[in-house]
């Protein structure tokens, strides 16, 4: 089962011969507010971040896990989550 509820989803595709730009924003609350969960983790092929903001907060790419299959961002307990990316 999903560990979020998704409020809202802003997707802008700017989309070039040899590349397209993706800018995300999510808005979204875990299902279970009593046992909220760790990290949030979003499934990608061969992604390139420009950025990343977490509740209005830039992060590091130290403060994320990034492969070439998925981004992996740990959480401290918010129980609401504003993810652009």
């Amino acid at each position: 089962a999903p560990e979020f509820d998704v409020e809202s989803i802003d997707l802008r595709f700017d989309l070039h011969d040899d590349y397209t730009f993706v800018k995300n924003k999510i808005t979204m609350r875990p299902r279970n507010l009593e046992q909220v969960p760790g990290e949030i983790h979003l499934d990608g092929n061969t992604m390139e971040l420009i950025s990343v903001k977490l509740n209005k907060n830039n992060l590091a790419s130290s403060d994320y896990t990034l492969t070439d299959q998925a981004l992996t961002i740990p959480l401290n307990g918010e129980k609401e989550i504003i993810l652009e990316i």
